[in-house]
């Protein structure tokens, strides 16, 4: 038998680290492995394909073959380039924030096909230069649902009652609370209206065209992205201003 295991997968890629002897190592979120790091030999057939670089959140199809322990790319097919040099400037923070946070959270071979079928819906707003605030906020809530960091929106974990209007997140437990149940031992709490949970919890139940229809108070879309870059930053254990948002 062949020690050589060849894989066909579309991906995106988050990150690239160049190495000696025209080699790079490239982070791809794959549909059906999840986050890999791949080896590739820089060559005019591989950065042709990409117009001469290797753009983030560029979406293709990988051709991988596997040894004893790394993927390296064999070839690479139906590359849909990001062009960061002609979308708009929030589109370019947004394509390096999304890439970011997945660098961060997701862990390497553990495969999250929900959360790349929603990648490709952001994906595909971008290539059409589409960028709105709910944009963020969906991509976030969505992301913190789908790998299981997004507190309940909806029931206390304290009194097991459901949240009714505004609510607490507390970051040392991770958790929100309702008002009867307040934890009293933290100076990091945050408030949370019925309006932020609401768009919030909206966000991970639909699609990002759907979402994208409603109405959103910008006060609230500001105080909705702020409480999910406080979970995000809370889960990795930075500070909230080290998670920049593209906003």
């Amino acid at each position: 038998m062949s020690r050589f295991r060849e894989k066909f997968t579309n991906g995106f890629i988050i990150g690239s680290n160049q190495a000696p002897n025209n080699v790079i190592y490239l982070q791809i979120f794959t549909k059906e492995l999840g986050v890999i790091t791949a080896k590739a030999k820089v060559s005019p057939k591989l950065t042709g394909k990409f117009q001469g670089k290797l753009e983030p959140l560029t979406k293709a199809m990988f051709v991988l073959y596997k040894g004893q322990t790394t993927w390296s790319i064999k070839e690479i097919t139906n590359v849909q380039n990001t062009h960061l040099d002609l979308v708009t400037h929030p589109i370019q923070e947004l394509i390096h924030f999304i890439c970011k946070i997945y660098r961060q959270l997701l862990p390497e071979d553990e495969p999250l096909a929900s959360l790349f079928v929603m990648l490709e819906q952001v994906h595909q707003n971008i290539a059409n230069h589409i960028y709105s605030t709910s944009s963020i906020i969906y991509f976030l809530a969505q992301t913190l649902d789908k790998i299981g960091i997004l507190p309940n929106l909806k029931t206390c974990p304290g009194c097991k009652s459901e949240i009714t209007g505004n609510a607490t997140y507390d970051p040392a437990q991770q958790e929100i609370f309702c008002t009867n149940c307040i934890p009293n031992h933290s100076e990091q709490l945050v408030q949370i209206n019925l309006n932020q949970r609401k768009t919030i919890y909206y966000a991970t139940k639909t699609n990002l065209i759907d979402f994208n229809k409603i109405q959103i108070d910008p006060n609230i879309q500001a105080k909705s992205i702020r409480l999910l870059q406080v979970i995000t930053a809370n889960y990795l254990g930075k500070s909230p201003s080290l998670v920049s948002l593209p906003i």
